[in-house]
């Protein structure tokens, strides 16, 4: 398994259960919900570990108001930076930015995270 599908598979595990959890970026979002993307740089040599990977969990939340929105953005981050997996770790959160693409408008912040791959968990 892919580590950023072994994290998608542990996040669903530990959000609230209204929050819809992608392994990748995609066009059909459901809000509330975290998407997990590589970040850049994506991979880098790193001689504790086969690589130090990176990577961002994008949460997602409609705008009904900006104070409800952002406490459910801060909790969906919480929730998951309480309980990251083995050899994942905690690196950013980035401020709010406002999205009205798909025609309503949804607050979204990055938790960045970085992964020491042991080259052990993929197959």
């Amino acid at each position: 398994m892919t580590p950023w599908a072994a994290l998608a598979s542990h996040a669903e595990t530990v959000l609230a259960a209204d929050v819809n959890v992608y392994s990748t970026a995609t066009d059909k979002l459901v809000a509330p919900a975290l998407v997990i993307r590589p970040d850049d740089p994506w991979r880098e040599p790193n001689r504790f570990c086969a690589d130090l990977q990176r990577y961002v969990a994008v949460a997602v939340v409609t705008a009904s108001t900006p104070q409800d929105g952002t406490d459910k953005l801060y909790d969906i981050h919480s929730s998951l930076i309480e309980s990251l997996p083995s050899g994942w770790a905690f690196v950013s959160v980035s401020g709010i930015v406002i999205n009205e693409t798909m025609g309503v408008p949804l607050l979204a912040s990055a938790l960045r995270l970085s992964y020491r791959n042991t080259g052990e968990e993929e197959s």
